[in-house]
Order: structure tokens, then sequence, then C-alpha cells
């Protein structure tokens, strides 16, 4: 069965969010993205950014008491830029290009 955008963003964020508990329960080491390995031909359709921001916000409740890195592209002026995002305590405090 071949993986939808939309199914890769969610399989993603499925995996980042047993990341983030089993971070705080000292489980495994942490590691995160919204973006699947072979997701270099998602990543450039028009709507992948977008769904990738909306995975972001729903994140943020499961990060309290932790600070948490994630990568996901940004859509910014028509251009596509690989980006992390700092979240610290449930808030997003900002975006780097990497």
């Amino acid at each position: 069965m071949k993986k939808t955008k939309t199914s890769a963003i969610t399989t993603e964020l499925t995996q980042t969010l047993k990341d983030i508990e089993n971070w705080k329960k000292g489980k495994t080491k942490f590691r995160t993205t919204l973006v699947e390995k072979d997701g270099e031909r998602t990543i450039f359709e028009e709507s992948f950014p977008e769904k990738a921001m909306q995975e972001l916000f729903s994140i943020l409740p499961f990060c309290t008491e932790i600070i948490v890195s994630i990568g996901l592209p940004v859509r910014f002026d028509g251009l596509l830029y690989n980006c992390a995002c700092l979240i610290e305590n449930g808030k997003l405090l900002g975006f780097t290009a990497k």
C-alpha cells in the first residue's frame, strides 16, 4: 500500500509523540522529525509544508517539562526551507533554517 503525504506525516507524528513520552520516562534517546526518510518526494508538494505545520501545532501540548527541536519544511515568501523549530514547555520559541 502506497503512503500518501497525509499518512506519511501522521505516521511520523505518531512516532514523534511516542518518542516524547519515552524520552520523558528515560526510555530512549530523543530524535524526531515530521518528514519521513523518503519524504524527499513529498516535501516539494504544495500542501506538504502546511500539513507539517499543522502537525507541529498538534505536538505542542505534549511537550511539557522538556525542550524539543523538531525538523520540518517551511514555505516562506514562495521558497521552501528545511527548518528546525524549538519548543520549550509547550511553547513554540522559533524557527531556524538548517
